[in-house]
Parts: structure tokens; C-alpha cells; sequence
């Protein structure tokens, strides 16, 4: 598959820990004791305006939501929104969840996506199978450990970095996260320190917004963080929130 912009790496294919650059894509491991400003994700985008006040706040990356959710984008929106103009061009980020590889693929080809997230039970074996970068989700649920999540974490061997998010039991409407509820920031923190010392970069999720996003990249020093209900008013996407968001998460 054709991946827009600059190629996207693998996992082992990051700057070392002791370099303190950070690629044009911004897809390099801070390493430890590597102190830059965090990457930026702006989750369940749905609209073209939504995507350009995004890139010009200044997010890294978009996510567009092909899962089923409140949040879904057809096929047809996310092509008109990466086909956009931009001044500078964020990464898209396509979600699913438990979805089939083949799919997958024909989506990121046909919607121009730059990698695609895993929301879901996807095993490293189903990961194996894709011909496109993608990034896994971590569910951290209640009673799991740092220990827990990093034996789950080592799996991703491919992956272009991990997110930590908060998720539901088995059966609940949050079973996959998403559902705005806040990580243990200490387990996060733990998960992220010994994941940057393999050179594995790991975003932060989970209920998220302008006012505690600083104090979050301060505890956890996660390399990117993940907003959507964040930065919502009345269940849309809001401008001036999204900029608050970004300039508080940057301003490290």
C-alpha cells in the first residue's frame, strides 16, 4: 500500500533513545529522559472543518472512526476529509475494532489513510497479517497491573507505537474504551517508562480534556496523547476547545 507523506516506520526502526531528534512525522520514540513535546491525536473527527481546525491548532494526527459509533465516518467523508487542503498535513489515523485485515487495507488504500488503529481483541497474529502501519490499544481495566498490560504490550512487535486507554468490562458499552473514563495516570506512567526503554512509544487516552491534559503529560510523560469526548460541546467537536487542548498538551 501507498502510505502518504514521509514513510512511516516500524517499531524498530526509531530513532535510538539517546537521539533527541524527532522525524518530520513525528513518529520517533522520545526515549528516556528525552524531553519533547508530545505528539497530538484528534479522535472522531467527521467533518472537513473539524480536520482543518485540527491541523491548524496544530494535532499530529487525526482519527477518523470507522467503527461502529456515534462518531462513524463513511468511506465517502473520510476521502473528502483527507483529500482536503492543509497547510500542513496531519497523519490519518483510521479505527477499528475487530475488523477484517482485508478491510482494513482496502479502506486505508482507499481513504488515502496514513495508518490504522486497533481498538479491539485484534491478536499480534491478526497484526502480523496487515499489510499496513498501525497502532494497538492497550485496555487498561479494572484490577489489571503495569505487569499485566507490558506482558500484553510485548506482543505488538510491529506496531508504530501503543496507546493505554481506560476500558469497560466484557459486555459494557465501553468494552473497548473510548468511553471518556480517566487511566490510572501511575500504571500509565509505569507502562510508559519501561516500554521507552525498549523504544516503543506509547500515547495516553482516556478522559482527557484542556484543563488536565498538562498535569497528565507532566505524570505519565506519555510520547503522544489522544483526545475525543475531550474536546466535544454537546457531542461535537469544538474549535476553540481543540486548540486549548493542543496548546496545553504542547506547552511542556
Amino acid at each position: 500500500m501507498s502510505i502518504q507523506g514521509s514513510p512511516l516506520p516500524r517499531t524498530g526502526e526509531r530513532a535510538r533513545p539517546s537521539d533527541p531528534r524527532v522525524g518530520s512525522d513525528g513518529l520517533v520514540s522520545h526515549g528516556v529522559g528525552v524531553r519533547v513535546a508530545p505528539i497530538v491525536k484528534i479522535c472522531g473527527v467527521r467533518t472537513v472543518a473539524q480536520a482543518q481546525a485540527a491541523a491548524m491548532a496544530g494535532a499530529d494526527m487525526v482519527g477518523l472512526v470507522f467503527a461502529p459509533s456515534k462518531r462513524q465516518v463513511t468511506l465517502e467523508q473520510a476521502r473528502e476529509i483527507t483529500a482536503a487542503h492543509y497547510a500542513r498535513r496531519p497523519r490519518f489515523v483510521g479505527i477499528f475494532v475487530n475488523e477484517e485485515t482485508a478491510v482494513m487495507a482496502r479502506i486505508a488504500t482507499e481513504a488515502r489513510l496514513d495508518l490504522v488503529q486497533l481498538s479491539g481483541a485484534e491478536t499480534p497474529e491478526i497484526c502480523a497479517d496487515l499489510d499496513v502501519p498501525y497502532s494497538k490499544v492497550l485496555h487498561l481495566r479494572e484490577g489489571m497491573t503495569e505487569a499485566g498490560l507490558l506482558h500484553i504490550a510485548i506482543g505488538y512487535k510491529e506496531a508504530v507505537f501503543l496507546m493505554v486507554d481506560a476500558a469497560g468490562a466484557a459486555g459494557s458499552v465501553t468494552r473497548w474504551g473510548g468511553g471518556g473514563v480517566t487511566v490510572d495516570w501511575s500504571i500509565a506512567a509505569e507502562v510508559v517508562e519501561q516500554l521507552a526503554r525498549r523504544g516503543v512509544p506509547v500515547m495516553l487516552a482516556g478522559g482527557l480534556r484542556p484543563d488536565t491534559v498538562s498535569a497528565a503529560v507532566r505524570a505519565v510523560r506519555p510520547w503522544g496523547v489522544d483526545v475525543s469526548s475531550g474536546v466535544e460541546t454537546d457531542g461535537s467537536k469544538d474549535e476553540q476547545k481543540i486548540a486549548a487542548f493542543v496548546a496545553a498538551a504542547k506547552d511542556q
